[in-house]
């Protein structure tokens, strides 16, 4: 049990310009629904 376990190789399956958009649409859908119905607090 001395031997370290680690991860093998990876690939993406999605090209990386479509996985920024829906990870931004995704952050943005976020932010949307955890500012509605907040005030100004400062």
């Amino acid at each position: 049990m001395t031997k370290p376990i680690g991860v093998a190789d990876y690939k993406l399956i999605i090209p990386k310009e479509e996985l920024q958009k829906t990870i931004a649409a995704e952050i943005q859908l976020f932010e949307d629904e955890h500012l509605v119905g907040k005030t100004d607090e400062t």
